[in-house]
């Protein structure tokens, strides 16, 4: 339990790394299933993520993540594509290792297609939100539900349908830890501001003119500042000076945006404890939420 406490902390301090992985695991471990087949259900999962950070990487430009340089920045983009190509393909493989049959089997390749289907839907909207400036929060966490949610809910969706849960209600209890995956991620939109990523600076979300948590709280706030703050998010990545940064960071601060995105954040870690009430991963969710 405490290890699954320490990998919720590692999601906001590295971007999540391994911890998709470890929630299979110990969902198997709640629902005391055969290891192996879990095992290579949660490496299916991991690869999937790992996939999606490359190819995230590749196009917001990034050039560190966790402290080390991008795939694309070190080996070249069309290297990076390759990489993140293999690695949405080798999870179908490993999953064809399952021992498992008949309906099992293609319930789990049906969800695995599906949420990786709607983690690429989550994707493209939020780069639409970029693309048009839209601050629509509703919208934003429509995003967020897709590119980051899916794959929590999938880490747990698997073990659920091998424990010959009916396939509804598996579904269900998995998509609670959506809004677990949309409050991480509003989370990680408060730490770029004020904490280093591993990203090499603060307030990247800013130079690459993402629409965060942040700015939809602040302009909810604030709505004159958006000709400004809209004028920042235009700017190419590099001339976006330290100085802006802190400017809005300190803005952000004075208008409760920050606090109002905690309060978001915790908002929808209480509908992900909800959602799993009465069933065998509520202990999980509760160590996970810690």
């Amino acid at each position: 339990p405490s290890l699954i406490s320490d990998m919720a902390k590692d999601h906001l301090k590295t971007g999540g790394k391994r911890f998709r992985a470890l929630i299979a695991l110990q969902a198997g471990s709640a629902l005391e299933l055969e290891a192996r087949s879990v095992t290579y259900w949660a490496a299916a999962v991991e690869l999937l993520h790992n996939a999606t950070l490359v190819h995230d990487d590749l196009q917001d430009g990034d050039e560190l993540r966790r402290g080390e340089p991008t795939v694309w920045r070190k080996y070249g983009k069309g290297q990076a594509i390759n990489v993140g190509d293999l690695m949405l393909m080798v999870p179908y493989q490993i999953l064809s290792c399952l021992d498992v049959e008949g309906e099992h089997l293609r319930q789990l390749f049906g969800r695995f297609s599906y949420r990786t289907i709607e983690t690429v839907r989550g994707q493209s909207l939020e780069m639409t939100l970029r693309e048009n400036l839209n601050f629509d929060r509703e919208t934003y966490i429509q995003a967020l539900r897709g590119k980051t949610g899916q794959l929590l809910a999938l880490a747990v969706e698997g073990p659920l349908v091998l424990s010959d849960m009916e396939p509804q209600q598996a579904g269900k209890i998995a998509s609670s830890f959506e809004c677990l995956g949309i409050a991480f991620q509003i989370f990680d939109d408060i730490k770029d501001v004020y904490f280093d990523k591993g990203r090499g600076q603060i307030g990247n979300d800013l130079r690459e003119g993402k629409i965060s948590a942040l700015t939809i709280a602040h302009l909810e706030a604030c709505p004159k500042d958006r000709p400004a703050l809209t004028r920042l998010l235009k700017k190419p990545f590099n001339d976006v000076s330290k100085d802006e940064v802190l400017f809005w960071k300190k803005r952000f601060t004075s208008s409760g945006a920050s606090q109002a995105c905690e309060t978001w954040a915790h908002s929808f870690v209480e509908k992900a404890s909800l959602g799993v009430h009465g069933c065998p991963l509520a202990p999980l969710m509760e160590q996970t939420i810690l």
